[in-house]
């Protein structure tokens, strides 16, 4: 007996040893610290030709500032784009905006950064490495960055305004932003994370002195706070060599302040915070259960990786029972789920979080409900059907990284440094995550999934938030009633979970395969397969992705076949028809017979086609084409499920007009369109939807396969594909009826009309959007043009409506062209301002489009613009997606948007830009719509 224990012992010792073992870090990626402190990775990684990202993060964010910089650390990242020792944007040496943009790398798109509470990264990303000293300047850039702002009065005081514009940006319509923005100070009492949002405190933004951003700039921007990323197509030794000599001379400050990361404390009685805002649609609930977090040094260990895997398999396994009662009659849910992570802003507290959206009625019932069911799960555990599908997800997930491990993107490596310089995060190597996944698939029991429900769910340590509509006929529960209705919902019994056993088959009966009547070549390396159903299918097999096929399914049509009476029941389309499921499935049944494989299917029926987007790896190629032909023909109808669908949606748009973006866009449309067609649903119109009628749509809609077009990209065994095309999509049903696009739909009207209306909001705003239409042949060419026309424009307006005037903090300007159902050029311009500045900005907007169309824009610019484009087009050559997007064009729009591309970008001239905007402008259909804030509640 003492031997056998000796021999259990040594077994449970060596078990443990084991789960604290590091994980093995990435060996392709080289990572070094230098001598000042600060750490770098580089990868080589050639899956974008001549391509590579170069990023610098930090362990510094909002966190850190004094009360006196609140908002600091979100501005100095706005200062690090307007001068640096290196790029100072003077007469003599261009800043870093202008630089990059003159080599293809576009600003917002390419370069940009983001500060949180507790750090802040700077990207430049898509580098064109070929160009002779693109690298060289990349790295200056983030030396600079890390040591060499200029921080100029002058460039200060233009970026105040800036910033105000981007924090009214994200308040307008965002009623959720500001509410939680104010339970801060209850749910972090008494830390540093009460007041730390990183768009900081806008009296302080619009006075500091110059000195409190200088401050914090040289307290915490510092080489052990930095980390230095290159990833793409280098030579690594050469990056490193330079890494060190341009890196290493940077100073550690003498006597640097610590770095302390604030903690978060335990609260013994539930903390509650509830509030109500004008502008809030829905109720919001939820519940935080707080614990410790793992320390940092125990990350990259294979105990905390189990962990994680454990705790997905029960996250999954949670949500998607919630899924389950948020679909079921007379739930008190709109939506309702679980996550695991970070206690909201902080990250030096975890959470288990339960979420769910309430129906205002039924707020007591939705909390008791949510509450209950995941104690439910604490209490009981999930079932061994859970474990299994849960297991199945993670393995495919393993499995797809490994199969595209010689695939993978520059962002995916970039990410994998980033977390694991800011969070201690393992970077694992794809074949070497497989093998811990396949090693925890064989061990983990049900009873460690359990054990970890009972550990993490939890009814101490608790923080509650609960929001809601600010109006008479909405009664906010008592914070103590809240509170005790969350612990009665704690200490019920309940049964354990029950659910039915699933089929492992979507098509019970196989129909009699059909046949391909012909074969041929088609353009871009695609083979056309005529089916004997009359479908037309297009597959081109590639290597760009080793698990990754693409598919898309399309026919002419749309809604533009049917009048404005169906309008109601068109909005509701795709999720009323859809959320039946199909054949004897419904929904919830479907995506759990689906676990483990990575195949999925959306139909969807827009203005002008209808069809089906999808996508899988190599393995469930079958399962996609199976979802397709159970789409096609047995799309499954679920009155109950209907009705709960519309029950929700009746909830939903009973505060929604609170909304104030909802009240722009019906006015912009009904200005722009002189129709209702597009006016957003209501109540009222919700009572015209028909369950039958949207049925009867989607059917007439996928009634001819003849009349589809399949595309097929990636990779591909055609002579795999060939029986499964016979016997999924030759067998769908094909009648005689095709379809050109229809006649209903909703056009811009013609003339020019400017209207400004008022509306209340919290936040006072003013947004003006500007949409100029006319006549344009549809070729290529134009198509090209008009796109180059809304990225010069940008281009201009940044430079003139946010740097110069601070008057916004973003212009987005498009270009367009159409085909279908007629030849039609649009150009849409539209901003977001304070109130009493839009009237100052308008007219620039309007002079220098005038002056693009009178001068054509400076050949600099347009430089900016080409080289952009040429750059995007060389990367997007190894792309299933893009070759999806060539034959889509050359089968509906008949355009070659491929073949010419390069030389028609390269032969655009200042003045071709200056005529096409030109005759855009002459034709003198221009429709300006403003909402601003009533002048009384200023």
């Amino acid at each position: 007996m003492k031997q056998i224990l000796t021999i259990v012992a040594a077994f449970i010792a060596c078990n443990l040893c084991a789960q604290e073992s590091l994980i093995e870090t990435d060996k392709t990626i080289r990572k070094g610290v230098l001598s000042n402190g600060m750490t770098y990775y580089i990868r080589h990684n050639n899956q974008t030709k001549g391509v590579a990202e170069f990023y610098i993060a930090q362990k510094v964010g909002s966190i850190l500032e004094e009360p006196r910089q609140r908002g600091l650390a979100h501005f100095l990242e706005h200062m690090a784009f307007n001068g640096t020792r290196h790029f100072p944007g003077d007469s003599i040496q261009p800043g870093i905006v202008k630089w990059c943009e003159s080599v293809g790398i576009k600003f917002g798109t390419n370069l940009n950064a983001y500060t949180s509470v507790d750090q802040t990264v700077y990207n430049i990303s898509a580098v064109p490495v070929g160009r002779e000293g693109v690298i060289d300047s990349c790295l200056l850039i983030l030396h600079d960055w890390s040591h060499d702002l200029l921080l100029t009065d002058r460039e200060i005081d233009k970026e105040r305004g800036v910033i105000e514009e981007e924090w009214r940006s994200r308040r307008t319509g965002m009623a959720m932003q500001r509410l939680a923005e104010q339970s801060m100070p209850v749910i972090y009492a008494g830390t540093k994370y009460a007041d730390c949002m990183p768009i900081g405190n806008m009296d302080i933004v619009r006075n500091f002195p110059y000195k409190d951003l200088r401050d914090y700039y040289h307290r915490w921007y510092r080489p052990d706070l930095q980390a230095i990323i290159v990833i793409g197509d280098i030579d690594e030794d050469q990056i490193e060599a330079k890494i060190k000599a341009l890196f290493s001379p940077i100073p550690m400050p003498k006597n640097p302040a610590p770095r302390i990361y604030y903690p978060v404390g335990d609260n013994q009685r539930m903390i509650v915070y509830t509030a109500t805002d004008k502008e809030q649609p829905t109720v919001n609930f939820t519940l935080y259960m707080k614990r410790d977090i793992t320390p940092k040094e125990q990350r990259n260990t294979l105990r905390n990786y189990a962990d994680d895997y454990k705790t997905s398999i029960l996250r999954m396994a949670i949500n998607d029972r919630l899924e389950e009662l948020t679909r079921a009659a007379n739930t008190p849910f709109i939506s309702a789920s679980v996550r695991d992570g970070n206690f909201f802003m902080s990250t030096t507290k975890d959470v288990f979080e339960l979420s769910g959206v309430f129906k205002e009625g039924k707020v007591a019932e939705g909390i008791r409900m949510l509450v209950g069911e995941v104690e439910r799960t604490r209490a009981n555990g999930i079932t061994e059907q859970e474990l299994k599908r849960g297991k199945a997800e993670m393995l495919s997930y393993a499995e797809s990284g490994y199969n595209d491990r010689d695939n993978r993107r520059n962002g995916d490596f970039v990410e994998a440094c980033v977390e694991n310089f800011l969070e201690a995060a393992p970077i694992i190597a794809p074949e070497k995550e497989l093998e811990i996944v396949r090693q925890l698939d064989a061990t983990v029991t049900l009873a460690d999934i359990n054990a970890l429900a009972k550990e993490i769910i939890t009814n101490k340590n608790q923080v509650v938030t609960l929001f809601g509509p600010e109006k008479d006929s909405f009664t906010m529960p008592s914070k103590s009633t809240i509170e005790k209705t969350i612990l009665k919902a704690q200490t019920e019994r309940y049964a354990p979970y029950v659910e039915k056993e699933l089929s492992d088959r979507l098509i019970d009966t196989l129909p009699t395969p059909g046949s391909i009547v012909s074969e041929r070549s088609y353009k871009y390396g695609y083979t056309e397969l005529t089916l004997s159903n009359g479908m037309h299918v297009y597959v081109r097999p590639t290597d760009f992705e080793a698990d990754e096929v693409n598919l898309k399914l399309f026919s002419m049509g749309g809604k533009s076949h049917y009048p404005d009476e169906d309008m109601p029941n068109l909005t509701y389309l795709m999720s009323g028809a859809t959320i039946g499921g199909v054949g004897q499935y419904d929904n919830l049944t479907l995506e759990k017979m689906l676990a483990g494989k990575t195949a999925s299917v959306s139909p969807f029926i827009d203005d002008e086609t209808e069809g089906m987007k999808g996508s899988s790896n190599v393995k469930d190629i079958q399962t996609l084409l199976e979802l397709i032909h159970l789409y096609f023909t047995q799309p499954r109808k679920d009155p109950e499920a209907f009705r709960n669908l519309m029950e929700q949606q009746d909830e939903f748009l009973t505060n929604s007009h609170v909304n104030p973006m909802i009240a722009y866009n019906d006015t912009l449309h009904k200005v722009a369109y002189a129709t209702d067609r597009l006016e957003s649903m209501n109540k009222k119109l919700l009572k015209k939807v028909s369950y039958d009628r949207i049925m009867q749509i989607y059917k007439e809609r996928f009634a001819n396969a003849a009349d589809f077009k399949l595309i097929l990209t990636g990779n591909i065994d055609l002579e795999r594909l060939r029986p499964l095309l016979c016997l999924y999509m030759a067998t769908l049903p094909a009648n005689d009826t095709f379809e050109q696009v229809g006649t209903h739909g909703a056009k811009l009207i013609d003339g020019e009309k400017i209207h400004i209306f008022t509306k209340e909001q919290t936040t006072p705003s003013a947004i003006t959007t500007i949409v100029i239409k006319g006549k344009m042949e549809y070729n290529n060419r134009n198509d090209l043009l008009m796109d180059a026309i809304g990225q010069l424009l940008r281009i201009v307006y940044t430079d003139k409506v946010r740097e110069e005037k601070g008057g916004v903090y973003d212009v987005q300007v498009s270009g367009s062209l159409q085909h279908h159902p007629y030849d039609e050029a649009m150009l849409r311009i539209a901003f977001q301002t304070d109130p009493q500045k839009y009237k100052e900005l308008i007219p620039i907007i309007y002079e220098q489009l005038h002056k693009m169309a009178d001068e054509g824009p400076t050949q600099e610019d347009l430089d900016k613009v080409k080289t952009y484009e040429l750059k995007v087009y060389n990367q997007v050559q190894r792309m299933n997606n893009y070759w999806e997007y060539v034959v889509y064009n050359d089968l509906f729009n008949g355009i070659d948007v491929d073949t010419n591309f390069r030389s028609i970008v390269e032969s655009m001239t200042s003045e071709e830009i200056r005529n096409t905007l030109r005759q855009l402008l002459n034709q003198k259909n221009c429709i300006e719509v403003t909402m601003t804030q009533k002048p009384n509640t200023r």
